[in-house]
Order: C-alpha cells, then structure tokens, then sequence
C-alpha cells in the first residue's frame, strides 16, 4: 500500500541524512584541529624585552621582534632554550631554576655561580660564591656561538675565580672584595660579549675559610705581626742611624765655625799686640 511504501522510503532516507550530518560534523572538527594547529604554530606574540629565534628546515632564519609575528608552521619552528633561571625567593634564599623554553628573556636577570673551592696566594682554602648581574643583548649569538652557554659560563667563572684568590693572601682578598668584583666585571665581560652576554656587575655574596684552616689562619696572624714588628724595628734604626748622622755632621759643624773663629780671634789678637808695639817703639 501507499502507506507501508512511504514508511519504507523514510527508512531508508533517514539513516542516510544522520550519516551525513555525522560527515560533516568530522570534517569541522578536523577543520577546527586543523586551524587549531595552524594558530598554535603559526602565530606569535612577541612580549617586550622578550626575544624568539626561528629556525626553517633547521637552520637559522630570524629573530621576532615584540609584537604579533607569523611563521610557517611545519616549515618554521621557534629555537627552544635552556637556561638556569635564579630567584630571590620569599625566604630571601637565592633558588635556581632549570628553564626550557622558546622566550628568551632580554631583561637583566642573575646568574648564580655555584660555591666552589680556590686557594689563595698562602694556600688556605676557602668557599667562594657569587652572583652575575647580565641581561641577554644579542639572542642569536647566545644559541649558536657556544653549545652549552650556562657551563661555559661556570667553567669561565671558576678559572677566573682561581686567577684572582691565587694572587691574593686571604686576608688581602677580605679587604679587597670591591676590587676583585671590578675586576671579574672586567674579565667577564671581554668573554661573554661574544656570547651575546651583556656584564653589569658582580658581586660576591660568600667568602668562608674551610673549618680545618684555623691554625694556618693562627699561624699566619702571627707571621704578619712578627713581619710588621720586623719592619718597625728596622726603620726604627734606620731613623736612629740617619738621625745620629745628622747630629754628628751638626757637631762637626759647629767645631769647625768655632775653629775658625778662634783662628779668626786669635789673629786680630796678634795683629793689635803688632800695631800696639809699633806705636810704643815709634
């Protein structure tokens, strides 16, 4: 009948209409995926003072600049980064963090060095660490122009650490912490400037003797006084000497203006006696 022929037809049509709609509804959310991906890996906000290098097929290609920056995804990619992050935190305890990541930031940030043993000029021990004060100038040279720049940064610190203590006494290097900053500034920045690392200063924050140098630093205490009681006691004679020279110079001096004043007296005595005579003869 007319009735079960319709019924029949819209059997078969409906099945066929939810399979469609089913279609389609993939295909937008492939669609969406895909534009999803595209954005994600297309698609990038620059923050100011903030640096992300790209590389196409691999190679260097360019470094975006703050602002909305486009990259072609699968063909382009950003240049992730590792980097050993340091924080003040609450506790005013100094914390390293490992960072990971494509943003480089471009601000001045610290740089912990790790304590680490050097022996001075006298051969005591100590502990010595700091911080380096940096920001990041040129982003390329930071990735490419070192392979591991945070351990080539370490390895520089602690042999210039080395050169530095080994020409000081300790207590020298105690009175002289501004100096040896100054100077590690210095040295720091001539190498790092290569590596796109901009030096501002640094500051050592720890200077401690090993426990077991205690009789050396004794030792050493009393050597310095004897030298200094050394050296008092020798320009003390020095100026006991050169003051007994001068004073016999002073008599020997006055000897010979008295000498000569005698001389002096003695002939206008004989002369007047002369003079004297003459007169009574005459």
């Amino acid at each position: 009948s007319h009735a079960a022929f319709t019924r029949r037809l819209l059997g078969a049509t409906l099945p066929s209409a939810v399979a469609m709609s089913v279609v389609a509804i993939v295909v937008v959310v492939i669609v969406l995926l895909i534009a999803l991906v595209i954005l994600y890996k297309g698609v990038f906000i620059v923050h100011q003072a903030e640096g992300i290098v790209v590389e196409r097929l691999g190679r260097y290609d360019r470094v975006l600049k703050p602002g909305l920056n486009f990259v072609v995804p699968f063909l382009e990619a950003p240049r992730t980064f590792t980097w050993r992050k340091t924080y003040i935190d609450v506790n005013s305890k100094v914390v390293d963090r490992t960072v990971n990541d494509h943003r480089i930031d471009l601000r001045e940030s610290v740089f912990n060095f790790l304590r680490q043993e050097v022996y001075t000029k006298d051969t005591v021990l100590v502990d010595v660490n700091a911080l380096m004060y940096y920001s990041i100038g040129d982003v390329r040279k930071a990735i490419y122009e070192v392979e591991d720049l945070q351990t080539a940064i370490s390895n520089v610190a602690q042999t210039q650490l080395k050169d530095v203590f080994g020409k000081m006494s300790f207590t020298h290097a105690l009175e002289s912490q501004e100096i040896i900053n100054t100077h590690m500034q210095r040295s720091f920045a001539k190498t790092f400037i290569k590596w796109g690392i901009n030096v501002h200063r640094i500051e050592l924050q720890d200077l401690r003797p090993k426990s077991n140098i205690g009789a050396a630093l004794k030792k050493q205490m009393i050597a310095e006084r004897e030298r200094r009681g050394d050296f008092i006691r020798a320009e003390g004679k020095k100026a006991a000497m050169t003051i007994r020279s001068e004073g016999t110079k002073l008599v020997k001096f006055n000897m010979g203006i008295a000498e000569q004043e005698a001389t002096r007296k003695r002939s206008e005595g004989l002369a007047g006696a002369k003079v004297e005579l003459a007169r009574a003869e005459s």
